[in-house]
């Protein structure tokens, strides 16, 4: 199944940046672990727990 992925990046009050990825797995935990090992990869001096991810399924 494809899952659409959003990394989404607080930053300040007013501010958000949106990655967004889409990733084909076959359960959700595959593209959840498959989320997370993207996040690390997104760029700037961001603490990887201000992160959220929120995946929907196509």
């Amino acid at each position: 199944m494809l899952y659409q992925v959003d990394f989404v990046i607080r930053i300040k009050e007013s501010f958000q940046e949106v990655y967004q990825a889409i990733i084909f797995g076959l359960s959700i935990t595959e593209v959840k672990d498959q989320a997370n090992d993207l996040k690390r990869e997104i760029p700037g001096q961001v603490d990887f727990q201000q992160i959220q991810i929120y995946i929907c399924e196509f």
